[in-house]
């Protein structure tokens, strides 16, 4: 559990920084830009049309991060997935009820293998902050 604990805190600190970096600049800048066409626009329409197009960047980093996150995440969860699938196989390979000794092995090689799947995709995260970092450049 410390190695999903490691990869939940790497993914914590990236998407601080991807809001930090990122998100809160095209934010301001959609915010100015937002009074600006308060001062400019004269219709209502200009208007809506005009705060539209300000706050499309920052939609689309918001919806391409959002999609990054949720690959990895399901990546994850699907790698989890399998490792509990095949612990649940192997304690009931034999057929007859499981005792406490076979529990207690099929959890450890469930826990092994979800420790192996966060070591996978541990490594992954770096790509993707700077995936997203240079799509959003």
């Amino acid at each position: 559990m410390e190695k999903i604990k490691a990869v939940q805190k790497d993914m914590e600190s990236i998407v601080q920084s991807i809001e930090v970096k990122l998100i809160r600049p095209r934010q301001k800048e959609a915010f100015l830009c937002n009074a600006r066409c308060c001062d400019s626009a004269g219709s209502h329409d200009e208007l809506d049309s005009c705060i539209k197009g300000c706050s499309m960047k920052v939609q689309q980093i918001e919806k391409m991060v959002n999609a990054e996150l949720s690959e990895f995440q399901s990546k994850l969860q699907r790698c989890a997935q399998r490792c509990q699938e095949s612990a649940q196989d192997g304690l009931y390979a034999n057929g007859g009820n499981p005792d406490q000794r076979d529990v207690e092995r099929a959890q450890a090689g469930m826990e092994k293998c979800v420790g192996g799947c966060s070591d996978q995709f541990k490594g992954t995260l770096p790509k993707i902050k700077d995936r997203i970092f240079s799509q959003c450049s």
